[in-house]
């Protein structure tokens, strides 16, 4: 009997897979507002699939370049690629903390 020792000490993971990227239309609305978070002022614009589902998430520090503004742009541009491959906003919110789910709570419980 031949013993594969490779894959007794590493099994192969399970291997999921990832939705397709839903894109959103070239030419969208989309919808700004202010919002604080930790003392610090952000602006969020966001906008939806269909006029209902969010779609994609922008945030500006008032601080353009600071790192505080980097790190929010980054989140939001991470969670835009979440929503488009079928992440609920609500899903995003539970994983994570700071500007970004700050942002989700003013939006609401769209699905």
């Amino acid at each position: 009997m031949e013993c594969n020792v490779t894959e007794t000490l590493y099994p192969t993971p399970s291997v999921q897979a990832i939705p397709a990227r839903e894109k959103l239309p070239n030419r969208r609305a989309s919808e700004s507002f202010q919002f604080e978070h930790g003392g610090v002022r952000y602006t969020a614009s966001v906008s939806f699939f269909d006029g209902q589902r969010l779609g994609e998430i922008f945030i500006d520090a008032l601080k353009p370049g600071s790192q505080l503004a980097e790190h929010a742009a980054d989140a939001a541009i991470l969670a835009s690629l979440l929503l488009q491959h079928g992440i609920s906003a609500a899903a995003i919110k539970h994983s994570i903390s700071g500007p970004l789910s700050s942002a989700l709570d003013l939006i609401g419980d769209n699905p």
